[in-house]
């Protein structure tokens, strides 16, 4: 599946707009008085203003190539996160990728992940114009397994074959995009970021069929 489009909520419009604009670089699709629009390779990032902060996790795809690159690029343009051993670079044997991790101003746990099963790779230095989607949304469940189940049954999605599918953690979907489903106890991997359900909206397409579904989950504060 493919994440066409992803609706986040922001108690902080103006910094949002000056981080991914400004520090990271994406292009503005739409600007107005309440939410703003940006263009993340095949995928509409939109952020809209609410009273309430709200923190989620969520991935950018990057080439093959460019993940090094990537590590050095970000340590000018925001908080890397490193992980439990002390690294930015994250492997993922299991899943065959890599990862950085990184804050937002509104303390969003964000990632570049590279996936090797996806030959994708680029000879233009480094910037967010590679950005080729958002590859990840966390949602948050009491029961990840359950919900997946649910989310299964509605949708043209599946449980990703590479796992892990725990009582804590599931994830749906494919290489091309993937529902990162935590426990309510679980923290945002690799900080100490409790996960808790949050308002979004998620419109992606199935390559099979192309058929373009929409969810939305929570309610906005």
């Amino acid at each position: 599946m493919h994440i066409k489009e992803i609706d986040l909520y922001t108690a902080d419009l103006e910094g949002t707009i000056r981080f991914y604009s400004g520090s990271i670089g994406l292009e503005t699709l739409s600007l107005q008085e309440d939410r703003v629009a940006f263009k993340a390779g095949d995928t509409v990032l939109t952020f809209i203003k609410s009273e309430a902060e709200h923190i989620y996790h969520f991935a950018f795809d990057i080439p093959n190539n460019k993940m090094l690159e990537a590590v050095q690029w970000l340590a000018l343009r925001a908080e890397r996160i490193a992980n439990h051993e002390g690294n930015y670079l994250t492997v993922f044997d299991n899943w065959n990728a890599q990862s950085v991790y990184f804050y937002d101003n509104n303390s969003n746990i964000v990632e570049f992940i590279t996936r090797f099963d996806q030959v994708i790779n680029s000879d233009e230095p480094f910037s967010a114009a590679l950005i080729t989607s958002v590859s990840e949304i966390g949602l948050v469940a009491e029961n990840p397994i359950d919900f997946g189940e649910q989310l299964a049954a509605q949708y043209p999605v599946s449980f990703y074959h590479k796992g892990p599918r725990r009582e804590d953690f599931a994830a749906l979907g494919d290489e091309s995009g993937l529902f990162i489903i935590s426990g309510q106890s679980r923290h945002w991997y690799p900080t100490e970021t409790t996960a808790h359900a949050e308002p979004l909206s998620v419109t992606f397409a199935d390559d099979q069929t192309s058929s373009v579904y929409k969810m939305q989950f929570g309610e906005v504060q």
